[in-house]
């Protein structure tokens, strides 16, 4: 999948994205649509819809799994740098976000933590 595509397959995945936007993914560039989507998934860890977070981040590891390296590169260096702000919620919070985490995203985010620990 590429930049072209990815729009689509997010759509088909989580409709309410675009019907109920949050920050400007109009310019349609994948950078962008990674920092939309972390504001989608954070209005909704706030809200405590936890469903519906779970939806995102499945749509994040699937958006890996089938992206093309530009895809892959975003996800790295935007969303899951943004995912260590999820891992400072309280407690409860971030329990049930790492119940509901796919073990491939958190995976992502640990390999993150390692390699900017190595390059500090």
């Amino acid at each position: 999948m590429n930049e072209r595509e990815v729009h689509d397959f997010v759509e088909k995945s989580i409709p309410e994205f675009y019907s109920h936007p949050v920050g400007d993914h109009a310019g349609r560039d994948i950078t962008s649509l990674m920092q939309s989507l972390y504001l989608f998934t954070n209005k909704h860890i706030v809200a405590d819809d936890y469903r519906t977070v779970k939806k995102a981040l499945q749509l994040v590891e699937n958006l890996y799994r089938r992206g093309d390296q530009e895809i892959r590169t975003a996800i790295d260096t935007v969303f899951i740098f943004l995912y260590t702000r999820f891992l400072q919620e309280e407690k409860e919070k971030k329990d049930m976000l790492l119940n509901i985490t796919p073990v491939s995203v958190y995976r992502l985010y640990i390999n993150q933590v390692i390699n900017n620990a190595v390059n500090q």
